[in-house]
């Protein structure tokens, strides 16, 4: 049996088109499909889009764990001028996804 699990990433802090490299970076997550009982493990990644490798944000530059509902960066985490996907998977401890 497979549960949906609907997250939603938003921004809270450097949300311009482009981000700040020299200011914090704040994405928050949240699951309108869940109630207070479901329990979910989180995975953040980071991507460029054009296929280079992405800075190593883990333990150094981020402020939060990678497992952590919410990302928190540090300033100096991203490069300027480059473009990158930043992605985020949930699922329940129960291992459904």
């Amino acid at each position: 049996m497979y549960l949906s699990i609907f997250l939603i990433k938003r921004c809270k802090i450097n949300c311009a088109t482009k981000v700040t490299p020299s200011e914090k970076l704040v994405l928050e997550t949240s699951c309108s499909s869940c109630n207070q009982s479901r329990s979910l493990s989180y995975k953040w990644t980071l991507m460029t889009t054009d296929g280079s490798s992405a800075p190593k944000l883990w333990p150094d530059y981020a402020m939060t764990s990678q497992t952590y509902p919410n990302l928190v960066l540090l300033p100096g985490a991203l490069t300027g001028g480059k473009s990158f996907v930043f992605r985020v998977e949930a699922k329940e401890e129960n291992g459904m996804s």
